[in-house]
């Protein structure tokens, strides 16, 4: 596996790294950056706030969103996406070409995208590609310009963004049963505010075993997964109708509008008002 690599292709760059040296610059990239840690975890610096990205953990930064890194300390794959090419894979999903996707900036854990990180990392450590390298890594460049694809749709069915209408949790469906439960029944009654003991007991565990295994399956803690889906509800309303913007956060289960205000902030990088002029002709 090499120390650093840093390789360009038609749809992005892949950059592996497992030494770290200085912290980085502040930068503005025109790509979306999906950041996976296969091992260790890092830190990033974004605007107002820092992100950890744990073991198995990603995150994806809208293109040019502030952002440094400041640690990693023991694996890095990143993963740069043009936006053209995100586009065209959206469109072909039916959505308006007119309306650019963005992601909530948050860490997350998905089975579907860690399997996809691992294929690559395992084609990186293979003796193939180590043995009989191509030149200028011809061989690479191909390899991730016939999977980049794969990723794009598991990052827009399997994450929060500006066109979610549910946050998909089918896949722990047969791997965790009671978890799966514990969402359905969160789904069904998301404005309400919920107890970690009667989560837990839908799940037929205890707390500690609970908040322990939601963390572990989904990257987050199930308090920060029910605001979530709240935010994801509110997305709509904001698009589609001309409601004061303080009636749909309460609607929808926060209690005050500034912590909504700031969340939604935190996430997308701009404000619910700000989420509604942009996207206020979204199609249905």
């Amino acid at each position: 596996m090499y120390k650093n690599l840093v390789q360009k292709f038609s749809d992005g760059l892949v950059i592996y790294r497992n030494t770290f040296n200085t912290e980085s610059n502040w930068r503005y990239d025109e790509y979306y950056k999906f950041i996976f840690t296969p091992k260790g975890t890092m830190i990033y610096q974004l605007n107002h706030h820092d992100i950890k990205i744990e073991q198995q953990q990603f995150l994806l930064l809208n293109p040019h969103t502030k952002h440094r890194q400041v640690h990693f300390d023991v694996e890095k794959l990143l993963i740069g996406i043009n936006p053209k090419t995100f586009q065209l894979t959206f469109e072909s999903l039916g959505f308006s070409p007119s309306h650019q996707i963005q992601f909530a900036e948050i860490t997350g854990r998905n089975p579907l995208i860690s399997k996809w990180a691992s294929f690559v990392l395992d084609y990186l450590q293979s003796d193939d590609f180590h043995e009989h390298p191509a030149p200028d890594h011809k061989e690479l460049t191909l390899f991730m310009e016939n999977s980049i694809t794969q990723l794009i749709l598991s990052l827009i069915k399997g994450t929060l963004n500006s066109h979610t209408h549910d946050l998909n949790v089918n896949y722990v469906q047969k791997t965790a049963p009671n978890l799966y439960n514990v969402l359905n029944a969160i789904k069904q009654s998301y404005e309400k505010s919920w107890s970690l003991d009667e989560m837990a007991k839908i799940a037929g565990l205890s707390k500690f075993q609970f908040a322990h295994s939601f963390k572990e399956q989904f990257g987050i803690s199930p308090y920060s997964w029910i605001q979530l889906y709240r935010i994801m509800k509110t997305q709509k309303e904001l698009i589609h109708t001309d409601e004061k913007i303080i009636l749909i956060a309460f609607r929808h289960g926060f209690t005050s509008l500034s912590s909504y205000n700031r969340l939604f902030k935190k996430i997308y990088g701009m404000t619910p008002g700000q989420f509604r002029q942009r996207y206020q002709d979204l199609p249905i």
